[in-house]
């Protein structure tokens, strides 16, 4: 297999700009078991975060969640509607983070970000067809995740 990387995915804790006005303030991961959360469907209730410095154990957040969604979309749509606060991938949210609808909490609590890679079976990146398609796909995908990345750190 050929691995190309194409850019990162990192998760975010996001919530609306008027639900964090409205709330205590989310200074640690702790603080999230005061607020409203947003939670998906086929995940636990519990939220994983880096360790502290100094430590090697992860920290877990139990939660009793506000809205159970089953689907991203209803996620994303809750946080920006100022139901609760949300974790998704960072591309799920960059474009309502980069217009302001969501604001990202707890940033430096997060696991380190994990690499996006466009993968093709070894003898096959010589095949005409998959190298065009490479060709074509590699700095797009870089370039558009470079542009998530820029509309995140924006903020």
């Amino acid at each position: 297999m050929v691995a190309m990387r194409v850019g990162g995915i990192s998760r975010v804790v996001v919530a609306a700009p008027r639900y964090l006005k409205q709330h205590p303030r989310i200074a640690e991961p702790g603080d999230l078991a005061k607020h409203q959360i947003v939670a998906m469907a086929h995940l636990p209730n519990s939220w994983t975060f880096a360790p502290q410095a100094g430590s090697s154990a992860p920290r877990t957040v139990q939660f009793t969640p506000r809205l159970v969604v089953n689907s991203t979309y209803a996620a994303v749509a809750s946080a920006v509607a100022g139901r609760g606060v949300a974790r998704m991938y960072s591309y799920q949210v960059a474009e309502q983070v980069g217009r302001g609808e969501l604001e990202i909490v707890l940033a430096d609590d997060e696991d380190p970000e994990m690499p996006a890679h466009l993968i093709c079976p070894q003898g096959r990146i010589s095949v005409p067809k998959v190298r065009a398609f490479t060709d074509f796909a590699v700095p797009r995908l870089k370039k558009q995740f470079a542009l998530l990345k820029n509309s995140i750190k924006a903020r």
